[in-house]
């Protein structure tokens, strides 16, 4: 959030020519071809709002197809209530070393408030407490991020999708 559009453009990928693209940018270039997972990060209590709204004009105008999710509840929240015709999911896991995860996680996937279209949950956290609730609540529950066959063994048994990356789902 400190740094300028002129300093991030500065950025190279692994010394690559590959650099940082804009939203625009990239939904110009994706183009609707695959849909998009768009995860908003924006941590900081308060401030909820500026990021999500410059968002949801760019998104307001484009074709393809896309879900969003977050970690934090409040711009759920703000989702709902400004852009509820988009699919939001409340993104969750158990970390031993990260407080405000698991608070949100515990306390929050089932939120009247931000009421998630899917729940999204860190697949070595998934339990079947948490499968269960989610079925009773009536909400998907996905699984992220698939990295080995072992990883999608255990999201195939206790999960409605999945989030992956360098692993054959076939």
């Amino acid at each position: 959030e400190e740094w300028t559009l002129q300093d991030l453009k500065k950025l190279r990928l692994l010394g690559t020519d590959a650099r940082i693209p804009t939203v625009d940018e990239l939904l110009e270039l994706v183009d609707g071809r695959v849909p998009l997972l768009i995860e908003i990060k924006n941590d900081k209590s308060g401030s909820v709002g500026r990021l999500e709204s410059l968002l949801m004009e760019r998104l307001g105008r484009y074709e393809g197809t896309f879900i969003l999710e977050s970690f934090n509840p409040e711009v759920l929240v703000w989702l709902r209530r400004h852009a509820p015709q988009y699919v939001r999911g409340q993104l969750g896991g158990i970390s031993p070393t990260d407080r405000r995860l698991s608070s949100y996680s515990r306390y929050l996937l089932f939120n009247p408030m931000t009421q998630p279209d899917f729940i999204a949950f860190d697949i070595h956290s998934i339990d079947y407490k948490l499968r269960l609730n989610c079925k009773k609540h009536g909400v998907p529950l996905i699984g992220w991020t698939i990295r080995t066959q072992q990883d999608l063994k255990r999201a195939r048994q206790l999960c409605d999708g999945l989030i992956y990356e360098k692993v054959d789902v076939e």
